[in-house]
């Protein structure tokens, strides 16, 4: 939002364009604490089932994670709002899940629950969520980022070069 707000502020238009471009930014940013308003709500709907909860979570980290990532590889237009609420796909998406959240009561309905949010997620997951082998654990593993580049447009030489900009360079082989 700071960005978005200092480019309205830098480019200087004239007075009729910058009021317009300012009612712009309230409306996406409004629009952005809407977003985050229905995701903590959701969580502390959800608080006593601790399936949905987590399900909710990886909604925040998939979203999270690949906006962090577009914008370190360069590309913000990927992800120009946050937790991708105006995504073609994933925002609709999410808006549903989170409504559909606060009226899960069986286990059935929690199974389903996951299965939709992993189909929902998968197109921007470059962090290797929802793997049930990983039971909740989701240390940072460089690997899903190779995994996963196609998903940003990118190649494994630019992750290569994201990584070690941010200070995640392979350890030096000791033998």
């Amino acid at each position: 939002g700071v960005q978005r707000l200092a480019a309205i502020l830098e480019a200087d238009p004239g007075p009729d364009e910058r009021a317009w471009r300012l009612r712009e930014y309230a409306a996406q940013t409004d629009a952005e604490l809407l977003a985050v308003n229905g995701l903590a709500a959701a969580l502390y709907a959800s608080m006593d089932n601790f399936p949905v909860f987590t399900d909710i979570t990886m909604l925040y980290f998939a979203a999270v994670s690949y906006a962090e990532t577009a914008h370190r590889l360069g590309r913000p237009q990927l992800a120009p709002s946050f937790l991708l609420h105006d995504h073609p796909a994933l925002g609709p998406d999410m808006q549903r899940l989170i409504a559909r959240s606060h009226t899960i009561r069986t286990a059935e309905e929690s199974a389903q629950f996951s299965q939709d949010v992993r189909r929902a997620i998968e197109p921007i997951n470059v962090a290797g969520l929802c793997d049930p082998r990983r039971r909740n654990w989701y240390p940072v593993d460089a690997q899903d980022l190779y995994e996963n580049t196609h998903k940003l447009g990118a190649t494994g030489e630019e992750i290569e070069g994201l990584l070690e900009r941010c200070g995640f360079a392979p350890e030096p082989d000791l033998q």
